[in-house]
């Protein structure tokens, strides 16, 4: 479990034990009413700030990883086209090795 949910579990059990405390509580009804709307405010308005709270982290992680997979995306097109090159390079070596050994032995021939 992890300490989120703890937290969540924890708050959730103090709200319950809390309004069974206040309606088994000595005092008139209209006293543990106001005192449960009071309650019910101050709680709602609570989850309410964790809410945004969440919302707020949960924005952070998505732009965090949009960010990871852009960067991931450009060394990948910046290493692709790295590769390409390095192909393109390899083909012209290659030919420049094939057009001098056709040199050589157009040039042997020729003083044989």
């Amino acid at each position: 479990m992890s300490m989120k949910q703890a937290a969540g579990f924890l708050f959730t059990g103090a709200m319950v034990g809390a309004a069974v405390a206040l309606l088994y509580a000595p005092q008139s009804g209209a006293r543990t009413t106001r005192d449960i709307k009071r309650f019910s405010r101050k709680a709602a308005a609570r989850l309410d700030d964790l809410q945004g709270n969440i919302r707020d982290q949960v924005a952070d992680l998505v732009d965090d990883m949009t960010e990871v997979v852009k960067d991931g995306v450009d060394r990948g097109k910046k290493l692709g086209a790295e590769g390409y090159e390095q192909v393109l390079q390899g083909f012209d070596n290659a030919k420049k090795s094939v057009e001098d050994g056709k040199s050589r032995i157009e040039h042997l021939i020729k003083t044989s």
